[in-house]
């Protein structure tokens, strides 16, 4: 075959893509509406990485784990089309939390990320920075009482950090953004998720009483001996706890302590255990789906 044969066809196949590519994406923008929520807890080894797709469609990645299993992960929760993520969140900057996130940034266009601000100390969050300037993602430091509307029933509202918390003296953990997921429809589904939040910083949150009886909780620190104390977990008082965590992690994690609270109040759902934990939330509440 000639080359401008060649030329022609290889023109005809990548506009024939590109234009069933942008008909995909009508077809799924159009019908996003009125879709059931969904929220998954990834299975990415020891580490957070959490998706929700909203009922408008909109898609939102917090945290990303260790690696680059969330790439795989989110491949296979979102249309093979869809390469936007409207929302990315990262709690804090550990390897645990941060590491897969910088990758998602080779795949996907961010147009917006919510982060602390925090001092840049490691290679990790250099290259966070790095990608997120290269896109011009939109950059949101948030305080407790902001809030981020996903559709006419949803939003995300932060409770942690405060406008004035200081964390010189605190790890990283400790600055971890923590947010609740409101899903107002005939049956009102409330989702907290504390990154690796510790008993630290705990009772602040109880003496701000920015903290509400939830329905599923996102285990704090993968279900560490020093998260989720018996007085955090009076007032949230959670239906259902997502331990994010890895098989035979050298961490300890979950620790039986923090199972024998949590198993006080909720059934208990690990990612070691069961891989990617679902749930479908709609107007009449949430259901496991997985």
């Amino acid at each position: 075959m000639e080359r401008a044969q060649k030329i022609i066809i290889t023109t005809i196949l990548v506009a024939t893509v590109s234009i069933f590519a942008y008909y995909m994406e009508i077809q799924y923008e159009s019908s996003a509406q009125g879709l059931d929520a969904m929220i998954t807890f990834f299975d990415v080894g020891q580490g957070d990485a959490i998706y929700i797709r909203s009922t408008t469609g909109d898609d939102v990645v917090i945290d990303g784990g260790p690696n680059d299993e969330v790439v795989r992960r989110l491949g296979e929760a979102m249309n093979f089309w869809n390469r936007t993520i409207e929302l990315m969140v990262l709690s804090h900057p550990d390897a645990d939390h941060i590491n897969g996130l910088v990758d998602l940034f080779d795949y996907y266009t961010v147009e917006k990320i919510m982060l602390v601000d925090l001092e840049i100390d490691s290679p990790a969050q250099e290259e966070l920075m790095t990608a997120i300037n290269e896109q011009g993602t939109d950059v949101m430091f948030v305080h407790s009482g902001d809030t981020y509307q996903l559709g006419e029933k949803e939003k995300l509202k932060v409770l942690y950090p405060f406008v004035d918390s200081d964390f010189t003296d605190l790890s990283k953990n400790d600055s971890s953004i923590v947010l609740e997921y409101i899903y107002t429809g005939e049956q009102e589904t409330k989702v907290l998720l504390t990154g690796d939040l510790s008993e630290e910083i705990e009772p602040d949150l109880i003496m701000a009483e920015v903290l509400e009886d939830i329905d599923i909780l996102k285990a704090g620190h993968h279900g560490s001996k020093y998260s989720s104390t018996n007085e955090f977990l009076e007032i949230v008082k959670p239906e259902v706890v997502a331990i994010q965590v890895g098989a035979d992690n050298s961490f300890g994690h979950p620790h039986p302590d923090a199972m024998s609270r949590f198993g006080k109040y909720a059934e208990i759902f690990r990612t070691d255990e069961l891989g990617n934990i679902t749930f479908q939330i709609s107007d009449t509440g949430y259901l496991l789906v997985h």
